[in-house]
């Protein structure tokens, strides 16, 4: 799960759809290691600026995701020539890995009405069927 906000040049990953997570650092010299923070919103209390993505698998060719892993070049990404250090191959090696799942896996916007239904799990579609024929 992506979260993005317009008002702030921030990006979190945060894996759950029930609840909105800001986290960062402490900036202070009361202690030797920066203080971690992170701060928990339900869903429903999310701001109308904060965009949420999610993967859309539906038109996921399995194989061919494979075979685009499969023709990464690694000997070039983790070559002592391309990379001097480890964070360079782990950064070249990121880079190639979620390029190629951006294209097999994109990132979908969810609506406003996604939103709502994530946030309430226990309404499946089971029950969502009698409530509509119940209104």
């Amino acid at each position: 799960m992506l979260f993005r906000s317009s008002n702030f040049n921030r990006q979190y990953i945060f894996n759950s759809l029930e609840h909105l997570a800001t986290s960062g650092n402490i900036l202070s010299g009361i202690t030797y290691h920066l203080p971690n923070f992170i701060i928990v919103n339900k869903l429903s209390t999310v701001p109308n600026n904060v965009k949420i993505y999610k993967r859309d698998f539906s038109s996921l060719h399995r194989d061919a995701l494979l075979s685009d892993v499969a023709s990464i070049d690694w000997t070039t990404i983790f070559s002592s020539e391309v990379s001097t250090s480890v964070n360079n191959m782990f950064h070249m090696f990121y880079q190639c890995i979620s390029e190629v799942i951006d294209r097999h896996i994109p990132l979908r916007k969810l609506s406003r009405k996604e939103i709502r239904s994530f946030s309430k799990p226990w309404i499946t579609s089971g029950l969502k069927t009698p409530m509509k024929v119940k209104d």
